[in-house]
């Protein structure tokens, strides 16, 4: 089953492919296993209102190359780095004003200065 969603496509794509994962645990994306989050995590970093977000079990995809950033266990919602207030470190690693730590506003150039 394939969805269509408002990520950046593939080049030479038009849309880019939302493959459902058969495994609720699974990146719909990359179908890899991503990291269990706090849905208070979810509610700090989104800028989505706050009742959008079901009561639910949440997932960070940390792929690089991936568009999903958070994705419900159940796989009926997913978030985009459109939807946060921040970029990701795990999906930008190389630029050094995304935040390492958001809690303490800690970037790569910020970190490197101190070195």
């Amino acid at each position: 089953m394939t969805e269509t969603c408002s990520c950046p496509p593939e080049p030479g794509k038009a849309i880019c492919d939302l493959r459902t994962s058969v495994h609720g645990s699974s990146c719909p994306v990359y179908l890899k296993t991503g990291k269990l989050v706090d849905s208070l995590t979810l509610k700090a970093l989104l800028s989505v209102p706050l009742a959008q977000i079901r009561p639910e079990l949440y997932r960070f995809c940390s792929i690089p190359d991936c568009p999903v950033v958070y994705y419900s266990q159940d796989g009926a919602t997913t978030y985009l780095e459109i939807d946060l207030r921040e970029w990701v470190y795990q999906k930008h690693a190389t630029e050094e004003d995304v935040f390492v730590c958001n809690c303490f506003r800690r970037t790569t150039g910020s970190i490197k200065e101190e070195f």
